[in-house]
């Protein structure tokens, strides 16, 4: 079983839900970047 742990220090949440979001929205967006993107080098 694989797990992601994240940890913020988000000050006095105003909106618990909307720092959830952010947080699950970065870590998906990193893991894409991970397993699916792709540096070319021309020339070098």
């Amino acid at each position: 079983m694989d797990r992601v742990v994240a940890v913020i220090d988000a000050g006095f949440a105003i909106s618990p839900d909307g720092i959830t979001a952010q947080v699950e929205s970065a870590i998906i967006y990193g893991l894409t970047a991970a397993l699916y993107g792709e540096i070319t080098i021309e020339n070098g």
